[in-house]
C-alpha cells in the first residue's frame, strides 16, 4: 500500500506544534544511531528482520522531512520580525539535522542488511528433505 501525504498548511500559530515533532524525530534517530552503531561494532546483535524493518521506515522519513521543509518555508515567507526568523532558522538548522542523520542511518542500516545473520538457521539439503 503506497503512503500518500498531502500537505496541510499550519499557521505560525503550530510553530512549537511542528518544533515538537521534530525534537521527537531527532531523539528518536539519535537513539536509532546509539543502537545501530552498537550493532555495527558488535557484530551478531541484531538479526536481519530488524534491520530491515528499521530501514523501511528510514525510507519514509524523507517524505515527512519534505512535508515540514514546505511548512518552514512558508513560514520564513511570513515571518515578522527578527525573533521569528532566527526562531525558524533554528528550526531549518533542526530539519536538516534530521535529514543528514536520516541519510546516515539508512547507510548504516544497508550496510548492516549485508553483515547480520538471519533469524532463520540455514538449513542442510538433507534438512529440507
Amino acid at each position: 500500500m503506497k503512503r500518500i501525504k498531502e500537505s496541510i498548511y499550519h499557521p505560525l500559530s503550530f510553530f512549537s506544534t511542528i518544533e515538537g515533532r521534530l525534537n521527537n524525530l531527532l531523539e528518536d534517530l539519535e537513539s536509532q544511531w546509539k543502537v545501530f552503531a552498537f550493532v555495527r561494532d558488535n557484530p551478531g546483535t541484531a538479526d536481519e528482520g530488524v534491520i530491515k524493518s528499521s530501514q523501511e521506515l528510514l525510507k519514509k522519513n524523507p517524505e515527512d522531512i519534505a512535508i515540514y521543509q514546505e511548512q518552514i518555508s512558508r513560514w520564513t515567507q511570513e515571518a515578522q520580525g527578527g525573533l521569528q526568523q532566527k526562531d525558524l532558522g533554528v528550526l531549518a538548522q533542526k530539519l536538516s539535522k534530521i535529514r543528514a542523520l536520516n541519510s546516515k542511518l539508512l547507510d548504516l542500516t544497508k550496510y548492516l542488511s549485508r553483515n547480520t545473520f538471519s533469524k532463520e538457521p540455514e538449513r542442510s539439503d538433507k534438512e529440507l528433505v
